[in-house]
């Protein structure tokens, strides 16, 4: 049998993330000193002391984020309204089959609600916003099913696929060996935790290390009854390095060796899934993390208007208490130009030798403010601010119409649309993957045995073999979907104008109405059960159809019975007109 693999081999694996994570650190350290450090978790320097911010007297960039925060959230997922819809390939599903699906979305939904998913996910775009990237890990939940966690930045390194997606994270925590002992059982922990938990030492602190990577990218595992042999991604705990180590790495080659629990190697397991969803604001093909984002962007300026308020209440403090100087009776002090600092003029006589003001300060503060507020204005226009309080600023006495608003955020919306694809893309889609595979999962056991599970019914026959796509309806979704009603409806609206002059110009319109009516309802976010097929709009037009003939038939035999009265009413000669076209007919 294979030797076990050691901590230290272990450390080694996951160093392999590092290079990447070390070239962005310093950015993030820049931007988070000056917008949120009590976020940050920097293992190197694990101190609160690194953790104040004594950098930032103007928080305009933090209040900019809250804001752009609160928007983004509200507007790609938010609790108040269905921000996801499942469909299939099939161009017309059955109604069995969007019957089952619209149930499978109410029952993700309602999962989402009953989680933590909407705080967390608030955190997580929060760091995308200031860093560049976010992480948000998806644990399974007895409970709940799926339970939520924002990963602060500066706590993992990640690993790209060839596609670019990330497909691999190491992490690092810390618990004390109390928790530790009570997550993985103390028989696992490494000797010198063991003899900490012994001597009475439960608060004493462990670094705790993880690492979540594809089957390939491990080595051996002592795996005798086969329980990780199906999962795409297999996760180990151990124990990282510390004091007593310092750090050090033994340099085992990890060929021979296999991964065994024991011996600060805590844990084990396998996901079906990548459990890790990252937000990546902006990113290059071969990029780990973001590269840009509104945090980011606004270093200069934050950096600018942190110093201009500095140099602001020097002035101010400087002009409201001046520096002074007096004559050889006053005590002695060197030349100082501090606020109220006190200089004595040796060579002072006659007045001079009472107490005045070294120097007048006539700063002119209102261009520090002026420019203070121009920094301000870009800040919070690189976070994107005036698109969530776009009418804040809008006085007009008269009411707008529902329209016009929604017109105004998809055109605001727009500027967002890259932004808006990738986090979907890379962020939202993965999510509800991964949900959509714990909920299947923890209903498949009563699926087996041919029970219908308490939060899902089992699915359609006609549904094997589909693939499920997700469409997302959110607020900013739609808002963007709305830019491709506008050539619709001014084509609509031109034919009918036309149509005025020309009524042949409305033949095409007729011709491809129940198409138009269609998409202008796709794209205005209608529900599919709403809208009705070809085969029920076929059924509706036969049964109006022979509604029509009916209706006619008996408009004909109404006609022909007032015809019979008025002929039988009219006189003729000794009898009526109907008795006289009688005898002419037999005649």
């Amino acid at each position: 049998m294979a030797g076990a693999m050691t901590r230290r081999a272990l450390d080694r694996l996951a160093d392999q993330l590092e290079p990447a994570y070390q070239d962005m650190l310093p950015v993030w350290q820049e931007a988070v000193s000056l917008t949120r450090p009590t976020r940050a978790k920097w293992f190197a320097h694990p101190t609160r002391t690194d953790r104040r911010n004594p950098r930032v007297l103007r928080p305009i960039a933090r209040s900019a984020g809250n804001i752009a925060e609160a928007g983004m959230q509200h507007g790609t997922a938010s609790p108040a309204r269905p921000w996801i819809s499942l469909g299939v390939d099939a161009l017309r599903p059955t109604p069995l089959v969007t019957e089952w699906l619209e149930e499978f979305t109410d029952a993700l939904l309602l999962m989402f609600e009953r989680s933590n998913l909407y705080d967390q996910m608030a955190a997580t775009g929060r760091d995308a916003l200031d860093v560049g990237t976010g992480a948000m890990a998806a644990w399974d939940d007895d409970e709940t099913l799926s339970r939520f966690e924002s990963l602060p930045i500066g706590s993992y390194r990640l690993g790209n696929d060839r596609t670019g997606r990330v497909n691999a994270i190491t992490r690092s925590w810390t618990m004390t060996v109390a928790e530790a002992a009570e997550q993985w059982g103390k028989e696992q922990l490494s000797a010198a935790s063991q003899q900490e938990l012994q001597r009475g030492n439960y608060g004493t602190k462990l670094t705790i290390r993880h690492r979540i990577a594809p089957t390939s990218a491990w080595p051996a595992w002592d795996d005798p009854h086969r329980n990780l042999e199906a999962f795409p991604w297999r996760e180990v705990y151990w124990e990282g390095p510390d004091a007593t180590t310092g750090g050090r790495r033994d340099g085992q080659d990890v060929s021979g060796v296999a991964i065994r629990v024991g011996d600060g190697v805590l844990g084990r397991g396998g996901y079906h899934e990548f459990p890790v969803l990252v937000d990546r604001w902006s990113r290059a093909s071969d990029d780990e993390y973001g590269v840009s984002s509104p945090g980011i962007d606004t270093l200069g300026l934050n950096g600018c208007l942190q110093s201009m308020e500095r140099m602001y209440l020097e002035a101010v403090e400087k002009m409201n208490a001046p520096p002074i100087v007096g004559g050889p009776g006053l005590e002695d002090s060197p030349v100082s130009t501090l606020a109220r600092a006190l200089t004595i003029d040796t060579q002072a006589t006659g007045k001079e030798t009472l107490a005045r003001p070294l120097f007048e300060v006539r700063t002119p503060v209102q261009y520090l403010d002026e420019h203070q507020e121009r920094y301000a204005r870009e800040i919070r226009d690189l976070y994107y601010v005036d698109l969530f309080v776009m009418f804040a600023g809008d006085q007009r006495a008269d009411a707008r119409t529902a329209r016009e608003i929604a017109a105004k955020l998809g055109e605001k919306s727009a500027m967002l649309g890259p932004v808006l694809q990738r986090r979907y893309d890379g962020f939202v889609a993965p999510l509800v993957e991964r949900a959509s595979g714990q909920m299947i999962r923890r209903a498949q056991e009563w699926w087996d045995r041919g029970q219908d599970a308490p939060f899902l019914r089992q699915p359609p026959e006609a549904l094997a073999g589909s693939r499920i796509r997700v469409k997302f309806t959110s607020e900013i979704a739609e808002a963007l979907k709305l830019a491709g009603l506008a050539p619709i409806e001014r084509h609509m609206a031109y034919r009918l104008e036309l149509g005025q002059q020309l009524p042949s110009a409305l033949d095409g319109a007729r011709a491809k109405i129940d198409a138009l009516l269609e998409e202008h309802a796709r794209l205005s976010g209608v529900p599919q059960r709403l809208i009705a097929t070809a085969d029920e709009l076929l059924a509706i037009r036969r049964a109006d159809a022979q509604a029509a003939q009916r209706q006619q038939r008996i408009q004909e035999v109404e006609s022909s019975a007032r015809a019979t009265r008025d002929l039988a009413a009219a006189q003729v000669g000794d009898g009526n007109a109907l008795e006289a076209m009688v005898a002419e007919g037999s005649s």
